[in-house]
């Protein structure tokens, strides 16, 4: 009886990881479509702040623009990719935290 609950556990988390990586693979998949829809500098700049962790001051100085312009331009993208995300709200959440 044991070995078979231990199996019926194991067998529960081997779903339970399935499912997740399932999960994070569609988010994956729903982020990459979501950042085509930004303009090439919103992605650019999106993905140096939040993918490289690359500070908007440091952004602005590479990119040759203010940093009033960063910002702007990366709440614009954050717009989009929350729109374009809303039902991933969690993992969107997650990530965006963890960058």
């Amino acid at each position: 009886m044991g070995e078979y609950i231990e199996y019926q556990n194991d067998l529960s988390v081997s779903e339970e990881y399935i499912e997740s990586n399932i999960d994070f693979e569609h988010f994956r998949i729903a982020l990459i479509q979501a950042k085509q829809k930004l303009s090439p500098r919103q992605r650019e700049i999106f993905e140096l702040n939040k993918e490289q962790d690359i500070p908007v001051a440091d952004i602005a100085t590479r990119l040759s623009i203010n940093e009033q312009v960063v910002r702007n331009q990366l709440s614009a993208a954050l717009k989009t990719i929350r729109t374009e995300l809303q039902n991933h709200a969690f993992l969107l959440s997650i990530f965006l935290l963890n960058l």
